[in-house]
């Protein structure tokens, strides 16, 4: 087996790439008493300009954080005192649309730009939002919150979170950055091109990572007892450190590269039927399946088994006792 090459460096500030899986469009709405047709494409129905106003809201009891579909700059801080204050251009501000809504059982703060046809019917309200297509709001969000948020989500857009303890969803095309996240268990999921940037993340349970998209996944220093790395999308993964103290679980079904960095665990298993490829980690005992083209360069210092039967090659380093398939 070949050697493992040096450690693998990289930034959390790389640029973003043109950004749990096994081996939309905005819909139609058909109503003759629309009279605005300008709500019916993903055309512009306003686009912000002139001067700026800031709109200020006392909502406190929520734990999550959405971010809609349009364009808005948000950083959220912790702090002594709640308060949110959305700065925008003054002739989009009647479109911003502010609640508090309950996501998953939890009290949400959702950010957006909607409006009601205010010709529909009560049955209509109900059933059909009618989305206003806002272009160059000038948006941007300050929001202080007196603990840390457990879940945030975002599409387009970029969201600065200084501390977060539970889930992070990327699914747009924009840029979620989070300092740190300590909690329980930490999941984030990118289904895009946006970029994801975690720069600390500690899990005293376990830590899931899912890319199914294009975009780059990078996590800093990682501490968890076990981790679960799912790669099905052309997007990138990497991990800077840190140290799994169970277990690391990679899957690996897409083209996108996972790049462990000097991520260490006592045990490892790796499964690629995709074309992407895997680099990076040490591990005690490491099991590899392995049935695609990409290519596996990783580190084993006990034990080494490995199932290999496509056309990928596998170099392990760390002078690991050596059975099975793959040679």
């Amino acid at each position: 087996m070949s050697a493992l090459p040096g450690v693998l460096a990289m930034s959390l500030f790389l640029p973003f790439a043109p950004l749990l899986a096994g081996c939309g469009d905005s819909p139609r709405i058909d109503n003759p008493r629309i009279d605005n047709p300008r709500i019916r494409g993903t055309d512009c129905s306003d686009y912000g300009s002139g001067s700026r106003v800031t709109r200020s809201y006392n909502f406190s009891k929520y734990t999550g954080l959405a971010m809609g579909r349009f364009g808005m700059d948000v950083e959220v801080t912790v702090g002594k005192s709640p308060s949110i204050s959305v700065t925008l251009h003054e002739s989009v501000a009647e479109y911003l649309d502010v609640h508090v809504e309950t996501v998953a059982l939890a009290p949400t703060l959702s950010l957006d730009f909607t409006t009601f046809n205010s010709s529909c019917s009560d049955e209509c309200l109900r059933s059909v939002l009618l989305t206003t297509f806002i272009c160059n709001s000038g948006a941007k969000a300050v929001i202080t919150v007196t603990q840390p948020l457990n879940s945030v989500s975002a599409s387009s857009g970029s969201l600065r979170v200084d501390r977060l303890t539970g889930w992070v969803g990327m699914s747009g095309s924009g840029q979620v950055t989070i300092d740190a996240v300590n909690g329980t268990s930490f999941i984030a999921n990118s289904s895009s091109s946006g970029g994801l940037i975690v720069r600390s993340a500690q899990a005293t349970l376990n830590l899931n990572v899912t890319s199914s998209g294009s975009g780059q996944v990078i996590l800093g220093s990682v501490t968890t007892p076990t981790a679960v790395i799912d790669s099905s999308g052309s997007g990138q993964v990497l991990v800077d450190s840190g140290e799994a103290t169970q277990s690391v679980d990679v899957s690996i079904t897409g083209s996108g590269q996972v790049m462990l960095g000097n991520l260490t665990t006592t045990n490892s298993t790796i499964s690629s039927c995709g074309t992407g490829g895997m680099s990076g980690m040490m591990s005690q005992n490491l099991r590899v399946q392995s049935s695609g083209s990409g290519a596996i360069v990783t580190s084993a210092t006990e034990s080494f088994h490995g199932s290999c039967t496509g056309s990928a090659s596998v170099n392990i380093a760390g002078g690991a006792r050596v059975s099975g398939s793959c040679r």
